[in-house]
């Protein structure tokens, strides 16, 4: 088989900074005991207005439902997040964050931010800011390839 074209490579590059940000946060969220996507309930519950579904969540994480169960059941018995009761609709049952969920949230994203930073910092802003719109454009385009 010819080896493919160097520049039909993007794949091999989008997947190696994967695999670096992948890890590097990782090793930042081990030092609180948290996984990445741990780390990434409790960031967008503290974005949230309001709590949301565990379907919610997966729908934002792109991973299934009855995986973001396990994880926020983990959670949960750490009591990092609580379910409530949906006020409109009793059936509905929503995640949020508990005290302990937001000071954790806080101390984790300042490292979070520190590591981005490191990473990040190998490009200029003008081309952080091309990166972004460029891989913006690219999940656009094809989010409807994952439903």
């Amino acid at each position: 088989m010819a080896p493919v074209p160097a520049d039909r490579e993007e794949w091999a590059a989008v997947y190696t900074a994967f695999a670096i940000l992948r890890k590097e946060t990782q090793r930042v969220f081990s030092r609180w005991g948290i996984t990445t996507p741990q780390a990434t309930v409790l960031a967008l519950l503290a974005e949230a207005k309001t709590p949301l579904t565990v379907s919610r969540l997966a729908q934002l994480m792109m991973h299934e439902v009855p995986s973001i169960s396990s994880i926020i059941d983990r959670m949960s018995d750490a009591g990092m997040v609580e379910r409530v009761k949906d006020n409109s609709d009793r059936r509905v049952t929503r995640i949020r964050l508990t005290n302990k969920g937001r000071k954790l949230h806080d101390s984790v994203r300042v490292a979070a931010v520190q590591v981005s930073e490191e990473l990040f910092g190998v490009l200029s802003n003008e081309e952080r800011a091309e990166l972004k719109e460029l891989l913006q454009r690219f999940r656009r385009r094809n989010m409807q390839r994952l439903r």
